[in-house]
């Protein structure tokens, strides 16, 4: 297991996520995040892999939390290409949030189970 190879998982993992071709049926999940996030006045949205969360209190609709499902099955998997043990993160989670100037920025983050954090921006 290479824990360098942690902040990279969660930047994939989170980059796949918000990315335009992350859909379900009609529904571009994105967009759901975006609108989720916008009437979160400044707080951010935090959705929770590890350890699970249920986001449901968010009022995510049925295509987003179907979104979270499958990437929470597909997990497992780009763990092992990334050569990452999941037992060995302690936290993993994306952060969707309001800048400043209004525009939308997504972050990635993981913590190890020594504590260290591994943070990236992610770009959409």
């Amino acid at each position: 297991m290479k824990c360098r190879n942690i902040k990279a998982l969660a930047h994939n993992f989170t980059h796949s996520f918000v990315s335009w071709e992350n859909r379900v049926g009609d529904c571009v999940v994105i967009e759901e995040l975006k609108e989720v996030a916008r009437l979160l006045s400044g707080e951010r949205l935090v959705i929770t892999w590890i350890p699970k969360s249920t986001p449901s209190e968010l009022g995510f609709p049925p295509s987003v939390m179907a979104s979270i499902e499958r990437y929470l099955r597909w997990l497992p998997e780009l763990a092992a290409r990334h050569d990452v043990e999941l037992s060995c993160i302690r936290e993993l989670r994306t952060e969707i949030y309001r800048k400043p100037n209004h525009q939308l920025a997504v972050d990635s983050v993981a913590v190890d189970d020594r504590g260290k954090e591994y943070r990236s921006s992610v770009e959409f």
